[in-house]
C-alpha cells in the first residue's frame, strides 16, 4: 500500500505515526485480512514495527526491509556528504553551518525542511517535468543528494516514479505531499520503541551496507537487537547485504527473494508463499 501522503494515496493534514499506524490496519480490515504477513521498507518499516507490535496477533510474521522500528537519537551522528549531520536538532545544524544563510546555500532540500518546520511553506504547487523520463532524471539526482553514497538503478527509479507519478496537462508531476519532507523525525520519535519491537512477532530484518544507506540505521538496529531477551532476539533474524543501498529491495529483488521466501514457509509450512 502507499502510505497517506505517498504515491496514490491521500494527503492527510497531520501526518503521525498514530494515523499511519491506522491507515494500515484500516487497509487490512477493508480487505478483509484478519491474520497476514506485514512488510515494509524504510520509514515503511518503522510503521510496520509500530502496527506489528502494538497488534503482534494479526500477524504471522514480518519483514523489515533496511531498518527495525525508528532510529535511535544519536546513531550515526556524521554523514559522510551532506551538510546536515544525523538527527541533531535543527537549531544545531543551522549553528555549525554558520547561520541560515549558508546553511540554505548548502543544501536546497535541508532549506526546503527548514521551511517547513517553521511554518513558512504550508503549500506548494508541484513542479512539472517535461516527459517521465525528465521525472526519472530528478529522482536519481535526489538519491545523490542523500547522505552516505547511496545509489539506485534508472530501472528501480522508473518503477518508483511510474508509482508516484501523474500527467497533467502542463506535465509530470509527482503526488507525494511536499510537506512529508519533514515527517520522519517527527513520526519515529515513539517512547515506547522498544516495548513495540520485544512484542513483534517472528520477524526478518534485511539491511542495506552501511556505508550505502542512512546513517544509523545499522547501529539502530543492533542495539535494539542487543537490548533484547535472548529469548525475543531467537525471533528476529538479521542478514546484511555488502554492497547494496538502501533500495536494495528494487535493485536486487533475487538477493532478497529466497531469504524472504524461507522465512514465510518456516512460519507457515503447511503452505508455500508464492511473491
Amino acid at each position: 500500500m502507499d502510505l497517506p501522503g505517498h504515491g496514490q494515496s491521500d494527503h492527510l493534514h497531520v501526518y503521525t505515526a498514530d494515523a499511519y499506524a491506522v491507515s494500515c490496519i484500516q487497509t487490512l480490515d477493508a480487505l478483509g485480512w484478519s491474520h497476514c504477513f506485514l512488510c515494509g521498507h524504510s520509514l515503511g518499516q518503522a510503521i510496520a514495527t509500530k502496527v506489528a507490535g502494538s497488534v503482534p496477533h494479526r500477524f504471522a510474521g514480518v519483514v523489515l526491509i533496511d531498518g527495525l522500528g525508528q532510529l535511535i537519537l544519536g546513531a550515526g551522528q556524521v554523514y559522510r556528504r551532506g551538510a546536515f549531520a544525523g538527527r541533531q536538532p535543527m537549531e544545531e545544524a543551522i549553528n555549525k553551518a554558520g547561520g541560515i544563510a549558508q546553511y540554505k546555500s548548502e543544501s536546497a532540500t535541508l532549506a526546503r525542511i527548514f521551511a517547513l518546520h517553521s511554518g513558512v511553506i504550508t503549500s506548494k504547487k508541484p513542479k512539472t517535468y517535461s516527459s517521465l523520463e525528465a521525472a526519472i532524471d530528478a529522482r536519481l539526482q535526489s538519491i545523490d543528494n542523500l547522505p552516505n553514497y547511496q545509489f539506485m538503478s534508472r530501472s528501480s527509479a522508473a518503477h518508483m516514479v511510474r508509482r508516484g507519478t501523474s500527467a497533467t496537462n502542463e506535465g509530470i508531476i509527482f503526488l507525494h505531499d511536499v510537506r512529508m519532507v519533514s515527517v520522519p523525525d517527527r513520526v519515529l520519535e515513539d517512547k515506547d520503541a522498544m516495548d513495540l519491537i520485544s512484542k513483534l512477532p517472528p520477524t526478518l530484518v534485511l539491511l542495506a551496507d552501511e556505508k550505502h544507506t542512512f546513517p544509523g540505521i545499522a547501529e539502530s538496529a543492533e542495539t535494539w537487537l542487543a537490548a533484547l531477551s535472548s529469548e525475543r532476539r531467537r525471533s528476529i533474524s538479521l542478514h546484511k547485504f555488502p554492497g547494496q543501498s538502501h533500495h536494495l529491495h528494487l535493485d536486487s529483488p533475487g538477493l532478497l527473494l529466497p531469504l524472504i521466501l524461507e522465512f514465510l514457509r518456516a512460519q507457515m509450512p503447511c503452505h508455500r508463499p508464492r511473491l
